[in-house]
C-alpha cells in the first residue's frame, strides 16, 4: 500500500466577531475542496490503479477460457514474449498455441485470486509484479490427470499505454513460488 500525503488547511473555524471572518473560511473550504478533488482524481486515473483494473480484468476474463483469443491478443503487443511454465512463446501466435494447450488441461470457471499487485515505472512503461494464486480443475485426460490446481505464481508484466490510453502487454513471465 502506498502512502498518501493527507491533505491540510488550516483556520477553518468560524465564530462570528470571534474567531475569522466567514469569507475567509468559505473560500479555504473552496480551496481545501478542489485539492482534495485533484488528490482523488490523480488516485482513480493513475497508472497504478489503471493498470490493477486492468490486472482483475485480465484474469477474470482467463477463469471463464472462452475458446477465443481475441478478448487477449488486443491487449498483447504484436511481439510479446510470454515465458511460462511450459516454455517461451512469441507473438500472437505463440500466446494463441499456449491458450490452447491451457484449455486443453483447465476446465472453464477457474479461479485467479489476485493476491497482491505492484506497479513500478520503467523506461519503457512500467513493470507489474503480481502474486497470483490459481485454484482449478483439470481435465482427467489431461497432463494433470484430472488433480484439483491451489498453484501460487510471481508474475511479471511489463507492459505501456497505447494511443487509446489501452494497457498493452510486452511481456508476461510466470514463475512457480514452490518450483
Amino acid at each position: 500500500m502506498n502512502y498518501i500525503k493527507p491533505i491540510y488547511t488550516h483556520r477553518m473555524v468560524y465564530i462570528p466577531g470571534v474567531y475569522n471572518k466567514l469569507e475567509e473560511v468559505e473560500a479555504r473550504a473552496r480551496d481545501h475542496a478542489t485539492r482534495v478533488e485533484a488528490q482523488i482524481e490523480d488516485l482513480i486515473y493513475s497508472p497504478e490503479n489503471r493498470i490493477q483494473k486492468f490486472v482483475a480484468n485480465w484474469f477474470a476474463k482467463f477463469d471463464r477460457l472462452e475458446e477465443s483469443t481475441e478478448q487477449f491478443t488486443r491487449y498483447l503487443a504484436e511481439n510479446v514474449k510470454w515465458t511460462v511454465p511450459e516454455g517461451e512463446f512469441i507473438g500472437h501466435e505463440g500466446f494463441r498455441d499456449w491458450y490452447a494447450m491451457v484449455r486443453k488441461v483447465f476446465k472453464p470457471d477457474c479461479n485467479h485470486v489476485v493476491e497482491q499487485v505492484e506497479v513500478k515505472e520503467s523506461e519503457v512503461g512500467y513493470v507489474a509484479e503480481l502474486r497470483i494464486r490459481l485454484i482449478a480443475e483439470t481435465f482427467d485426460d489431461s497432463l494433470m490427470k484430472g488433480e484439483d490446481i491451489n498453484l501460487l505464481v510471481n508474475e511479471t508484466w511489463q507492459v505501456s499505454f497505447d494511443s487509446n490510453g489501452d494497457v498493452r502487454i510486452h511481456s508476461y513471465e510466470v514463475i512457480p513460488v514452490n518450483s
